[in-house]
């Protein structure tokens, strides 16, 4: 069974690989392709059928959150030069949280565990509004 998920994931990842590449857009741009993904995904989350293709989804949403780690945020620039340093640490930990539950999320479909997707969707959300109020408000 063990060895079944890792070769589905591997499946299901593999194609994902070039997707970084194609990824370097500006933090506007990328945000907008993980605010399409997960659209996507929420509106999809509870339909077992779906969970192929939202792995998929969620495996893309890590590649994004990759690059999106090294752009720094608007809302970090109008923070006291004092404090900028410190904000780019705390967005970079926002950012590094949504690729660790992301990375789980793609996981929990590809093992076709519905209920733990839905658990860490909700944090997931709840880091994303934690991450617009703070840096764009």
């Amino acid at each position: 069974m063990r060895q079944f998920l890792i070769a589905s994931l591997v499946a299901i990842l593999l194609p994902t690989v070039g997707f970084a590449q194609e990824v370097a857009g500006s933090l506007k741009d990328n945000m907008k392709q993980l605010g399409s993904l997960s659209k996507l995904i929420n509106a999809t989350i509870s339909d077992s059928t779906k969970n192929q293709d939202n792995a998929s989804r969620a495996a893309q949403m890590v590649d994004l959150f990759k690059v999106v780690y090294n752009q720094a945020a608007d809302g970090v620039a109008d923070v006291p030069a004092d404090q900028q340093q410190a904000a780019l640490a705390d967005f970079q930990s926002l950012i590094q949280q949504e690729i660790d539950l992301t990375t789980q999320l793609a996981q929990d479909f590809a093992a076709n565990d519905n209920s733990s997707a839905a658990a860490v969707w909700q944090k997931i959300t709840d880091i994303r509004h934690e991450g617009h109020d703070k840096y764009n408000p």
